[in-house]
Order: structure tokens, then C-alpha cells, then sequence
């Protein structure tokens, strides 16, 4: 299901007929307003939870949460894809979207403008429903080889 969609209801759920949410619906909203899982959907990119990437469904292209743990990864990433011919603006403002509803960027990569540092696994194990427990490492075999060492 489409993600803003789906928060949009709980939100219209919440408000008056003039859109005005009152000091007890924003908290019940808040409360209510589920993290995303498996196949929400921001436009093209859709969430594999499983995997812990994002998907660009026509093109299949992936951004691996794994790499999005601070400012400058998430930075690139965004860069990246403003860059290939098949990204349109929308494209790269519903990734930017997705990676704020998944990841809370505000609060856990660049609040205040100061870079933090977010360990994106145990990050996303949290809100994980275990039904996705083991899913293949997203990251290149350079990597993957470091962590040998």
C-alpha cells in the first residue's frame, strides 16, 4: 500500500471537517501511525523489508538502508539517483520521503544540521515483526571482506 496514503487516513481520521487536529488527536495520530513494512510504497520505490532496501520498481534499481547511516551516506545516495536518465523529480522527492518515513532523518541522521551516526539494522530490527528475520547481506563483497579482518 502506498505509505503516505496509508498515514494520510489516520491523520484525516484524526481532524475536523477544516483539517484542524485537536491537542488529543495528535497524540492518538502519533500513536497510530504505523512504521512501514514490507511493500509500502512511496510512488515507484516500494520497501523490501526483508532485504532492507528500497526499490525503484521500473528501473530495479536499489538503495541499501544498510549504507544510509549518516548525513553523507544518505547524501549520496539521493545524488546518485538524481543522476540516472530513468529518475524523475518525483522519483527523487519520494525516495526522500521514503527514507525519512523509514529511517526518521531528522531525528536520527542530520538533526540540528549536526551528522549522527545510526546503526540502520538494529535500527529497523526494532520495528522488524520478525516474519523477515535473515535476509542476504545487501552489501558489495569489498565489504563484506572487510568485516573479516
Amino acid at each position: 500500500m502506498d505509505y503516505p496514503q496509508k498515514v494520510q487516513k489516520i491523520w484525516d481520521s484524526k481532524s475536523d471537517n477544516l483539517g484542524t487536529v485537536d491537542a488529543r488527536g495528535l497524540i492518538e495520530g502519533l500513536d497510530e501511525t504505523p512504521m512501514p513494512t514490507h511493500g509500502d510504497t512511496w510512488g515507484n520505490w516500494w520497501y523490501d523489508q526483508k532485504n532492507r532496501v528500497l526499490e525503484h520498481r521500473t528501473s530495479h534499481y536499489y538503495v541499501i538502508l544498510k549504507q544510509c547511516g549518516n548525513s553523507a551516506n544518505v547524501l549520496d545516495w539521493i545524488a546518485q539517483i538524481k543522476d540516472k536518465s530513468w529518475a524523475t523529480a518525483k522519483d527523487l522527492g519520494d525516495l526522500v520521503t521514503a527514507l525519512d518515513d523509514i529511517l526518521g532523518l531528522q531525528g536520527n541522521i542530520c538533526g540540528g544540521g549536526t551528522d549522527h551516526r545510526l546503526d540502520v539494522k538494529s535500527y529497523l530490527d526494532r520495528f522488524d515483526d520478525g516474519k523477515y528475520e535473515g535476509g542476504f547481506d545487501a552489501r558489495n563483497e569489498d565489504d563484506r571482506e572487510d568485516d573479516d579482518e
